[in-house]
């Protein structure tokens, strides 16, 4: 009985070591997600500017997880057509033809809209 209850003893602390491992990867896995979330903001913010005259316009509509595939990476022809069906319903949201009279953002932080 002392030998089967050992076995079971270290049988427990293997599957305590062998979910601990399973939790830190699964929070290294919800880390580089975040930041590919993040990435793909920024991305698609940018890729934005020059479509619509105020990109929040389309972000507000459009959630981007329908905007990746099941790796979360961007799916720019799912992209391209939404867009293009926003303008063709809403013109008006396009980029202005006339030139920008705004200022440029003088860094790349500005330019990927993150807080300096």
């Amino acid at each position: 009985m002392s030998v089967e209850r050992t076995r079971e003893q270290r049988l427990a602390v293997e599957c305590a070591r062998w979910r601990r491992s399973l939790r830190e990867e699964q929070a290294g896995h919800a880390a580089t997600r975040a930041a590919l979330e993040e990435a793909n903001r920024m991305l698609l913010g940018l890729y934005l500017q020059e479509r619509l005259a105020d990109p929040s316009d389309f972000t507000v509509r459009v959630p981007l997880a329908h905007l990746v595939d099941e790796e979360g990476r961007l799916v720019w022809a799912r992209v391209e057509l939404l867009v293009d069906e926003l303008l063709a319903a809403r013109p008006h949201l396009g980029t202005p033809t006339e030139p920008l009279t705004r200022r440029r953002p003088a860094s790349a932080l500005q330019w990927l809209g993150t807080e300096t």
